[in-house]
């Protein structure tokens, strides 16, 4: 079970996939939309090369808060 679903979790592709076909139609906001969604779910092309692996962050690693910590803000 991953964090903020309940059963299992879906694979890469079929995630992604799933999250880039949110409308938003119904959600007053002034930035999120289905482009911008999009735009979160994709980094170009190499973005992430120099890395050997990157960590999600979760309630148990604030991996983020540690690459912001150490300096590594390029990551993004």
């Amino acid at each position: 079970m991953g964090l903020g679903i309940k059963g299992k979790a879906l694979p890469r592709q079929a995630l992604k996939r799933r999250l880039s076909e949110i409308k938003f139609d119904d959600v007053e906001t002034r930035f999120l939309n289905q482009d911008a969604m999009i735009s979160m779910l994709n980094f170009g092309k190499g973005e992430l090369d120099a890395y050997d692996s990157v960590e999600a962050s979760n309630e148990l690693n604030l991996a983020v808060y540690h690459y912001y910590k150490n300096g590594a803000w390029d990551l993004y």
